[in-house]
């Protein structure tokens, strides 16, 4: 359907989108079938049809979402319209104009009812600064009008003389995507708890190990309380994510194809831990399991080649966990590349990366990080290392920053500061924090040791780092500092004894949990003070550990290298519970998610859960 009158006189989109509406509200009875068939025909107009404007793009959204088009249509048109947000938060009518009400406001309404954008997005968040910071002191919004006059002139009693037909308009959108936005509170609580109930990331919803809702089982075995188990192919030591009823795990499969002129491992030099480079394609992949049956829902080969350098015995090329915010999905698999999937498996978009060389070819493992509209991702290497943070919508780079570091493996932790986001990273030479909107840094730290791994944990104002391998620190940093922090004096504490080496330390109840090196010896840390609450322990059936530990209800739960998992009560005395065995040794750290403890093998991924009438179940103190 065609529109000649003024604001959108141009737009068969929002005219279309106005008849869909009336023929969906209005048709009579003895009309349906006919109205059936009209909205059928504008369904495939809207499909075919390239919008050519931010009006076009913002009611072709809104109609296929009045005509129940697909989520994954709705999804790519909503992508389109976010697309073309400006720095300055607003969208412009046209690629040549500026920003205005007008099409930022109609922009937000159209996503957010549409069902594609929380009031709580970043991206809706910059929307309303916009409006905020372009609001007349009258209450109003100025927005220049392009339409050709029709018909006589008269003041309606809005201000802004000519223009004001067009920004009477423009202050009714901002109002609109204003007033969606007033009471935000049951979003932002919906989103938590969506958070809370799911392990969306490498170290659970809250980045330190503990499922503040989950009550997983405390015995099992290879026979008891098993819900599912499922071989993974390949090979991937990742943390397994969920959310909802999807589980998301990565793997890389050897292909055995032989890449020509790519040298055999017999026939390369000696490398330390005997590590060779190997000389068959690689298939990088992507599964998305159901949480209850542990089918595949689907699965996606992100890429495939010859990886460009080996990795460690105990690790893999699917080493780094993937990280979801219930939206999009994002997957690193190094130096093959950043993917980010939605959760239906359909790609967003992806990231090329340079290969880079890490200490002896260990092999590449930092997860990435989704925060808002960011996606971090920490490249410390032999070479050049870096830190790069993308758009989580468009993958377009936001900016990147130089490293003076070595190999580290270290996660990056994203905090709220004081109305400041802070992204801190542990390394080997120091621990820094980066203002995440600028890449500016805002304080450092020296003191660790080398090949750093354990990711940081956030307590209160504090930010608690440590590292384990040849020497001990852990250290416990002011997020109010500026500059260079190194001074122990600085510092809120410093502990120099038997920290971890792989595993990451858990943040529980005001008590920080670590292991000592990769040893079965526990020790717990008033997280404030940094005082010792339970001195160096050993702990019972378990030997190596590179599984870092998780915690829920009242609980707590190491996994050794053979399988084993020790579960033991919170606090500052030692009190085990159970030790349970399973038959495939484990590398990758646990995930929590409601009643379900999600263990993956070498070879199998295991769901565990306890039956309603197990007295071994969970919910024991």
């Amino acid at each position: 359907m065609t529109s000649d009158r003024p604001p959108s006189e141009t737009s068969h989109f929002t005219a279309s989108y106005l008849a869909i509406r009336g023929l969906q509200k209005f048709a009579t009875p003895e009309q349906s079938e006919r109205v059936a068939g009209r909205i059928e025909q504008a369904r495939r107009w809207l499909r075919e049809t390239v919008p050519a404007d931010t009006e076009d793009r913002a009611f072709r959204l809104w109609a296929l979402k009045l005509v129940g088009e697909t989520d994954a249509s709705l999804r790519n048109a909503a992508q389109e319209l976010l697309a073309t947000q400006r720095d300055d938060g607003g969208w412009s009518q046209t690629a040549d104009l500026l920003s205005d009400a007008y099409a930022t406001g109609s922009a937000l309404v159209a996503l957010h009812r549409a069902g594609q954008l929380q009031v709580t997005d970043p991206a809706y968040s910059r929307g309303l600064k916009f409006l905020l910071q372009t609001q007349l002191a009258d209450g109003s919004w100025f927005v220049h009008s392009r339409s050709k006059p029709f018909q006589k002139y008269f003041e309606s009693g809005f201000p802004h003389g000519a223009d004001q037909f067009i920004s009477i308009t423009a202050s009714a959108w901002a109002t609109a995507a204003l007033a969606l936005a007033y009471a935000p509170e049951k979003e932002q609580s919906e989103l938590a708890a969506s958070r809370g109930q799911n392990w969306p990331q490498w170290r659970g919803p809250q980045a330190d190990g503990v499922a503040p809702q989950g009550d997983p089982p405390v015995r099992w075995d290879e026979k008891t309380n098993v819900k599912w188990k499922v071989e993974i192919l390949g090979h991937g030591v990742s943390t397994p994510i969920i959310w909802g009823n999807q589980v998301f795990v990565i793997t890389a499969i050897d292909t055995g194809k032989v890449v020509e002129g790519a040298p055999r491992p017999e026939e390369q030099p000696d490398r330390p831990f005997g590590i060779k480079f190997p000389n068959t394609l690689h298939q990088f992949v992507v599964l998305c399991l159901d949480r209850n049956t542990g089918k595949v829902i689907w699965q996606r080969t992100a890429t495939e080649g010859l990886p460009n350098e080996g990795h460690h015995g105990d690790s893999s090329f699917a080493s780094a966990s993937p990280v979801t915010d219930g939206r999009r999905l994002c997957v690193s698999f190094g130096s093959r590349g950043l993917f980010c999937y939605d959760l239906a498996g359909e790609l967003l978009w992806q990231q090329t990366l340079d290969p880079v060389q890490t200490r002896l070819s260990f092999g590449e493992g930092c997860s990435p990080v989704l925060h808002g509209d960011y996606v971090v991702l920490n490249r410390d290497n032999e070479g050049h290392s870096q830190i790069l943070v993308f758009n989580a919508r468009t993958g377009e780079l936001k900016w990147k920053a130089d490293r003076d570091e070595v190999s580290a493996w270290a996660t990056p932790l994203v905090v709220e500061h004081k109305g400041h986001t802070q992204l801190i990273t542990n390394a080997s030479k120091r621990v820094r924090s980066y203002d995440l909107a600028t890449g500016n840094i805002i304080w450092e730290c020296g003191g660790q040791v080398s090949n750093v791994i354990p990711s940081p944990v956030l307590f209160g104002d504090l930010v608690c780092c440590m590292s384990g391998y040849k020497g001990s620190i852990a250290l416990g940093i002011p997020l109010d500092a500026q500059g260079d922090i190194t001074d122990a004096n600085r510092l809120a504490w410093r502990h120099d004894r038997d920290t971890p080496y792989v595993p990451s330390p858990l943040l529980y109840d005001g008590i920080l949990y670590f292991t000592k090196s990769n040893a079965a010896v526990l020790t717990g840390l008033n997280a404030k003070t940094g005082q010792p609450v339970l001195e160096a322990t050993r702990l019972p059936d378990l030997t190596n550990i590179y599984a870092s530990p998780v915690a829920a209800a009242g609980r707590v739960y190491i996994v050794g290298r053979e399988g084993t998992t020790l579960v033991f009560k919170a606090g500052p005395k030692f009190e085990p519970l159970a030790t349970n065995r399973l038959e495939d040794p484990v590398d990758a750290s646990p995930a929590i998610a409601g009643k379900q403890l999600f263990l993956r093998g070498r070879k199998f991924l295991y769901c565990l859960e306890s039956h309603a009438d197990d007295p071994a179940g969970g919910s024991q103190k």
